[in-house]
């Protein structure tokens, strides 16, 4: 995940689906371009839209053709 990257911001709960860019990243306080989760961890991200705390964020995957 990367600044720049476009995700859906959802709520099964209240049917909210949104398209969103990451404008933002940061971890621990610091700010980074891209990362990689290979764990639970608590991330902060900015979109370029209002967002509510709580959503469910999925990454949209390019299929590359292979």
């Amino acid at each position: 995940m990367s600044i720049g990257t476009n995700v859906f911001l959802v709520s099964e709960t209240s049917s909210y689906c949104r398209l969103a860019t990451i404008e933002s990243i940061q971890i621990n306080n610091t700010s980074q371009e891209s990362i990689e989760i290979t764990s639970e961890t608590e991330v902060g991200l900015k979109f370029d839209i209002d967002a509510k705390k709580g959503l469910e964020v999925y990454i949209i995957v390019e299929d590359s053709g292979e």
